[in-house]
């Protein structure tokens, strides 16, 4: 097999044999596909590397990092799962748990194009989280963007993929990295010829504050790729609030503010808690900016922020929120309405659970969680929109984290 594309059919490391179904995306170092095992249910995504010593080496770098943190800290879900990996005739090759949407594309789908505080704190956490699990030991994953934060439905959870450009803070050689939009001050100057700089995890901080900036605007920080550090930290000022780069995320932001201020009355303090974590990450010297694990503890990430209905059919998980399907003044019906919707949820998978709230703010919805996610989804479609017992049935997702903390509403 010279060349390898859709419809094709590859063996793997124990002989599983894998049918690629479509293409998936198409990078500079890999083709991916969707996958299915012909010899079960699992479906995947399978990254095809181009023949070549250096589209060899991104596979490796990948494959050995996840497998570092895998050894020193067991299973991190906030970081894309491998399944195997393997050679044919030149191709490297790496199957890897199949994801959902990237955070680009769940921002289209978003009715404003920007998210939600919920959202953003959700997320951003999950990042950290997986940021945190290789920058402790001693891997910076050099191209933190949208396209490289996808979505799983079964974890409920948003995990950091595709590390071709990742490295190890020892390493004496590093090979241009970070996006455009996402370049830190420094790596600017290290991609310029100036390799006196060491390049450290602080790089990753810088992309998370771009991306910060991008969740809640909806606008790019840098259209292009910024110049380097600002005028202010080239003079060598102390005070971080000086950043020219620092100043321009702050503007940014009360731009954004300004344009709703439904908004900003509604949450004022945490649109001043959440500038207050950019300015910790958006500054030019690398060693002041908070790290994975310090940033976690920010007092942002405290807020308890609740989902809107949107938030709420936004993204799948195990765990589906069905409203309207009881009277909360008649309880003598509550426990029949709960059986029927069991029993009719039980056609499509597997029930982990089955949850009816009889006080707060998630009383009178009835929560169902599935082994699987494709089982959660299909009786989202299934079940939403019907009637039952004279009343019309309206389903939402929930929060995996949130239900099994027993949170609801």
């Amino acid at each position: 097999m010279s060349h390898i594309d859709t419809g094709d059919i590859i063996n793997g490391s124990k002989g599983q044999r894998w049918k690629l179904l479509q293409q998936l995306g198409l990078g500079k170092c890999c083709n991916v596909y969707k996958a299915v095992l012909l010899d079960g249910d699992c479906q995947a995504a399978v990254k095809v590397y181009k023949k070549g010593l250096q589209y060899e080496g991104a596979q490796q770098r990948e494959q050995l990092l996840l497998q570092i943190v895998l050894q020193k800290q067991g299973l991190c879900k906030q970081l894309v799962e491998v399944i195997d990996s393997f050679q044919i005739n030149g191709h490297s090759i790496l199957v890897e748990e199949l994801l959902e949407l990237n955070l680009y594309q769940i921002k289209c789908l978003t009715e404003l194009k920007t998210f939600s505080f919920y959202m953003i704190q959700m997320f951003i956490k999950d990042v950290l989280i997986s940021l945190n699990a290789i920058h402790t030991n001693g891997f910076v994953h050099g191209d933190l963007k949208p396209c490289n934060l996808m979505w799983s439905a079964q974890n409920g959870c948003m995990k950091l993929i595709d590390f071709g450009l990742s490295f190890h803070i020892s390493d004496e050689d590093v090979c241009q990295i970070q996006s455009p939009s996402y370049r830190a001050p420094e790596v600017v100057m290290y991609n310029k010829g100036k390799r006196d700089i060491k390049l450290t995890q602080a790089v990753d901080l810088w992309s998370l504050g771009c991306l910060l900036i991008w969740m809640f605007t909806g606008q790019k920080m840098f259209q292009k790729k910024p110049a380097g550090p600002c005028n202010n930290c080239s003079l060598q000022k102390r005070n971080v609030e000086n950043c020219e780069y620092g100043i321009l995320a702050q503007q940014m932001i009360d731009d954004k503010i300004s344009e709703e201020p439904l908004r900003s009355s509604e949450m004022g303090s945490a649109c001043l808690t959440f500038r207050k974590l950019v300015s910790r990450v958006i500054t030019c010297k690398g060693c002041e900016r908070l790290t994975s694990q310090t940033a976690q503890n920010h007092p942002f990430f405290s807020i308890p922020f609740e989902p809107s209905f949107c938030d709420m059919l936004l993204l799948p998980t195990v765990v589906i929120r069905i409203l309207n399907s009881i009277d909360v003044n008649e309880t003598d019906t509550h426990a029949a309405i709960k059986e029927e919707l069991t029993s009719r949820c039980c056609k499509f998978g597997k029930l982990v659970k089955c949850v009816l709230p009889t006080e707060g703010k998630g009383k009178g919805i009835i929560f169902m969680k599935f082994e699987k996610a494709v089982e959660a989804i299909t009786a989202f479609i299934q079940i939403n929109g019907k009637v039952l017992h004279n009343r019309t049935v309206i389903t939402t997702y929930h929060s995996v984290r949130d239900f099994d903390a027993g949170i609801y509403y």
